[in-house]
């Protein structure tokens, strides 16, 4: 022991408690607690607050892992941490886990085996959501997807079926079937397809695919009849001429 600490396998200790294990195998440090009770005891405890905004509880460097951590939680029937964390304040940021991996042919931060839970917003290249916590996951970029399924709770666009045949629709009472010459004239004036976003409007508040797919499946729903009306008129005009010609 010297004035800065004390030293296992050292005579020149660089901490309060330095330990060097030489080529050991074995492990330098072990804590071992056989407490049956109900309370949580701390096998290893560290802290170090010397003001807000520094100290850091536990420092480890391994070459294959820093921190290993192992917990057999038995039959233990409630939840059991591998790694639990908390970050806690009343002002400025508070980072839970922060992880950072480079340097690597392949560098991953997190990598996860099981499922995961996330109890808030997740964010992917942001930290900023620009509709102020609409969204539960925001990505500023491209995402890459096999099938992505909606559950859907809107009401599907049989309503224009059920408009058109019946004159009023139960499913969307609101909803009313554009004679074509009005679409036209709804078109000319606004420059966009009745019902559907304009150019400005999504620039400003975005797409959703769920809306879109169901705005889109109206307008074929309603091209269809408009197809069928025009299709009826060439049938009568074909007859109108073929009459024309006895």
């Amino acid at each position: 022991m010297n004035r800065l600490g004390l030293g296992l396998g050292t005579t020149n200790p660089t901490r309060s408690l330095h330990i060097e294990g030489g080529t050991t195998s074995t492990g330098l440090f072990f804590s071992n607690v056989n407490y049956m009770g109900t309370t949580d005891v701390i096998a290893v405890a560290g802290n170090s607050v010397t003001q807000a905004g520094y100290g850091i509880g536990g420092e480890f460097t391994g070459g294959y892992k820093g921190l290993n951590v192992i917990n057999d939680g038995g039959n233990y029937s409630g939840q059991s941490y591998g790694i639990y964390s908390d970050a806690s304040g009343s002002s400025g940021v508070r980072i839970g886990v922060y992880a950072k991996a480079t340097g690597g042919t392949t560098n991953w931060s997190m990598y996860s085996q099981g499922d995961s839970y996330f109890g808030g917003d997740i964010k992917v290249g942001t930290q900023t959501d620009p509709f102020s916590g609409t969204y539960k996951v925001v990505v500023d970029g491209k995402i890459l997807a096999e099938e992505v399924r909606i559950q859907n709770s809107s009401t599907w666009p049989d309503y224009v079926f059920e408009n058109y045949f019946e004159g009023n629709s139960k499913l969307n009472p609101t909803y009313e079937f554009l004679a074509l010459e009005e679409v036209e004239q709804f078109i000319e004036k606004n420059h966009h397809l009745p019902g559907v976003p304009s150019a400005i409007e999504l620039e400003k508040e975005g797409m959703s695919l769920k809306e879109m797919n169901l705005i889109l499946l109206e307008k074929v729903e309603e091209l269809t009849l408009y197809l069928i009306e025009q299709q009826k008129e060439i049938e009568a005009l074909k007859k109108t001429i073929s009459s024309s010609k006895e």
